[in-house]
């Protein structure tokens, strides 16, 4: 199992949104934003499913998945690929649930980068007219491969 470096956890941080690919069992694509990503340890991640039906549905019948995180300003980005475990209780389940919670409740001090990224999603959804949301499921991305995306990097890969 490949680990996360300093530098991945950086790129991850930075961004607020991922794009998280999957297919169902037909091999059909989906890629989907996903915001309110932690870092669980240094082989998984976890995003909150607010919204993902299509790739609810595609993890049931693949669980394969892919997701890339690249800084705009500098090109630099990774794609982690394994498999994805659903989980709607459980620890891990209410922290992503709570930590939304807080991101919801307005200005405190920030012990987690997580909640500042919680705390954008949740103003883009009241935003949208959707104060209310709570995850259906968390995504728990098992890393098994990490790509690097980074220009003059290509084909630089730990497994």
């Amino acid at each position: 199992m490949p680990k996360l470096t300093q530098h991945m956890k950086q790129v991850l941080k930075q961004q607020p949104v991922l794009s998280v690919a999957t297919s169902d069992g037909q091999g059909w694509p989906n890629v989907s934003p996903m915001g309110a990503l932690r870092i669980v340890d240094d082989d998984k991640l976890v995003f909150a499913d607010l919204f993902s039906i299509k790739t609810r549905a595609h993890l049931r019948a693949n669980p394969s998945v892919v997701a890339a995180a690249v800084d705009p300003q500098t090109y630099e980005g990774y794609q982690f690929k394994g498999w994805a475990e659903l989980i709607d209780e459980g620890p891990l389940f209410e922290e992503i649930a709570n930590l939304l919670t807080r991101g919801r409740s307005g200005p405190q001090p920030m012990e987690l980068w997580f909640e500042t990224a919680a705390r954008e999603l949740m103003a883009a959804l009241r935003r949208a007219g959707q104060p209310e949301v709570q995850p259906s499921h968390a995504i728990v991305l098992h890393i098994e491969e990490i790509w690097n995306l980074t220009p003059g990097h290509e084909g630089e890969v730990w497994r």
